[in-house]
């Protein structure tokens, strides 16, 4: 478990912050494990800023900056991955994120900042937008963004829906993108929908399959998806914002 909205160690006595720790709990035993956090000074864990060190590196001073509503992952090799949120970069005030870390428990046990590329320093800074049309696959990123639907299918792609945030300019909007994330190329994919912002769904014919050009899921966020094992299809359910009550 890492991060989110709440106490660090001095509780009530102090009001609620972004957290930077990072938890284990063990299912058998039933005891928890304080693993890493940004500060050495254990009770004081709120609203910290990241140190992204150098891109696509594990390093022990490395650390994400505390956040709530980001996406998060564990893949099949056992390595945990986190994109953006709601939070805090290298500096400066809170804003939404769009970087993406890796963490491998059962290796060198370090946070890693991943998918750096031109311009890759710009997510270590709060309200980015993404690049959504390039040259190059490798400049592809989505906007900053919080509260997004995401989940990983079995080929260990990241998948993410929608969100609050930004696109391709710095508003902070309802989105309705669906990007994968190859953590084997540490690589950007833009498969569904693009930058437009607060857009309503097109339904058409319940039970009718029509091109993701003409009809979609709105835009939305803290929607649920899931992802079957076996068949790539994914389903989304619900959501707040532009959806007009409760769909699949």
């Amino acid at each position: 478990m890492f991060g989110g909205l709440g106490y660090d160690g001095n509780g009530a006595t102090s009001t609620t912050g972004f957290l930077s720790d990072l938890w284990r709990f063990d299912i058998n035993t039933l005891n928890w494990t304080f693993i890493s956090s940004e500060t050495t000074v254990n009770t004081n864990l709120m609203d910290q800023y990241a140190v992204y060190g150098f891109g696509n590196t594990p390093d022990a001073e490395n650390h994400p900056g505390g956040r709530q509503q980001t996406a998060y992952f564990m893949d099949s090799n056992e390595v945990m991955w986190m994109f953006g949120g709601d939070g805090y970069a290298s500096s400066g005030a809170r804003g939404y994120l769009r970087d993406m870390w890796k963490y491998d428990p059962n290796g060198v046990a370090q946070w890693e900042p991943s998918n750096y590329h031109a311009p890759g320093p710009s997510s270590q800074f709060v309200d980015q937008p993404g690049t959504y049309a390039s040259g190059t696959q490798s400049d592809l990123i989505p906007g900053a963004r919080a509260a997004m639907t995401f989940g990983i299918d079995s080929t260990n792609k990241l998948w993410m829906y929608g969100g609050i945030g930004m696109t391709s300019t710095a508003n902070a909007a309802s989105c309705r993108d669906l990007w994968y994330y190859d953590t084997t190329t540490n690589l950007w994919h833009l498969e569904a929908g693009d930058d437009q912002q607060d857009i309503a769904s097109s339904f058409g014919t319940q039970g009718v399959t029509y091109p993701a050009t003409t009809h979609f899921p709105g835009s939305r966020d803290r929607a649920a998806m899931f992802i079957h094992p076996n068949a790539n299809i994914i389903y989304i359910f619900g959501a707040n914002f532009k959806i007009y009550g409760n769909t699949i």
